[in-house]
């Protein structure tokens, strides 16, 4: 597409544009030592930030294992409050009362299923930018 048209009318004439880089005024894509360095940087920065929400490098645990500690916290605590005379409501093999088990199998059902969902999600979102990536050659601006 070397013209943007309407009918057989050429309204305007397009140039061809260079790829767009890391460093627009360079054409490779390739990125020096410094360059990278600057990148690795940036992307710490921004990852900083996202740290609450476990995508710490340095913390190297997975959404369920993040989940399982959760529920290890809470058996921990549990366990602590039912001393003495409460201890007779200590059930199963994890000595926990009846309704915190029934309450871990709600939360870990609801923990899985919201992250199938974000797979899901995600995976939409990126082939939806697969798909608008594919028409930014082609565009007009």
């Amino acid at each position: 597409m070397h013209a943007f048209r309407e009918g057989e009318e050429v309204i305007r004439e397009l140039k061809e544009l260079d790829p767009i880089t890391f460093v627009e005024d360079k054409k490779e894509l390739e990125l020096t030592e410094e360059e990278q360095k600057t990148y690795e940087d940036r992307q710490e920065r921004e990852l900083f930030h996202l740290n609450v929400i476990g995508t710490s490098q340095e913390d190297n645990t997975n959404f369920s294992e993040n989940v399982d500690k959760i529920n290890n916290m809470a058996i921990e605590h549990c366990q602590k409050l039912y001393v003495g005379d409460d201890a007779q409501w200590l059930v199963g093999e994890k000595k926990i009362p009846e309704y915190l088990t029934i309450y871990l199998k709600g939360v870990n059902e609801q923990a899985e299923t919201f992250r199938i969902q974000s797979i899901r999600y995600l995976r939409d979102a990126a082939l939806e930018l697969i798909k608008i990536c594919e028409k930014v050659p082609t565009t007009v601006f």
